[in-house]
């Protein structure tokens, strides 16, 4: 995967619906699954056929809420989204990627590049430090955060369409990411939203 080019990072949004509702994290897993990888497929043709190019040449995607995620949703939107970011290749621009999309994907736009030339690491305003980084540039930390994206997509995707993804079974897949290194599988930003 490539650096992304902060100055044509895009973002678009899939409504999840609200935290609480029954088996939400079964309804995420087959959204992963199935229409957050149909949207990057679309625009990011190269995850399955590296030889094609699409209107973007790197990715990456989370979960937030209006509060979370700055998700340009009604003040009394609760509910959770898909957040996809892209960085637009060539001389692509935000029609092009919009035709791209599937209808589902809601309130696509740019960002400016000062709201992805930093990443927050906690909610005190720690950010990543790119300078440890032997490619010392947020967008090498923005490449990394993309190669995560890449892996966990195809992860999903790997599942047949006609089973429930097990919720053990993807936490198994974070517990091996987190025991490589030592630490604790429970993410203290996320627990609250998916936990």
């Amino acid at each position: 995967m490539q650096k992304p080019n902060l100055d044509r990072i895009f973002e678009t949004f899939i409504r999840i619906g609200l935290p609480n509702e029954p088996n939400i994290h079964e309804r995420i897993f087959n959204m992963i699954r199935v229409e957050v990888y149909r949207a990057i497929c679309q625009a990011y043709p190269t995850i399955n056929e590296p030889e094609k190019e699409g209107v973007a040449n790197w990715f990456s995607f989370l979960i937030h809420n209006r509060e979370s995620g700055s998700i340009p949703a009604p003040f009394d939107d609760k509910n959770l989204y898909f957040h996809i970011r892209v960085s637009l290749s060539g001389n692509n621009q935000l029609e092009d990627l919009k035709k791209s999309l599937p209808e589902y994907c809601l309130m696509t736009r740019q960002k400016k590049p000062e709201d992805v030339d930093h990443i927050n690491i906690d909610d005190r305003g720690t950010k990543f430090n790119p300078s440890l980084l032997k490619q010392g540039s947020i967008e090498e930390v923005w490449r990394i955060i993309g190669e995560q994206s890449e892996f966990f997509l195809k992860v999903f995707h790997s599942y047949k369409e006609n089973v429930a993804i097990p919720i053990h079974e993807i936490w198994e897949f974070l517990h091996y990411f987190h025991n490589m290194v030592g630490l604790g599988v429970q993410c203290p930003n996320c627990k609250t939203v998916l936990l």
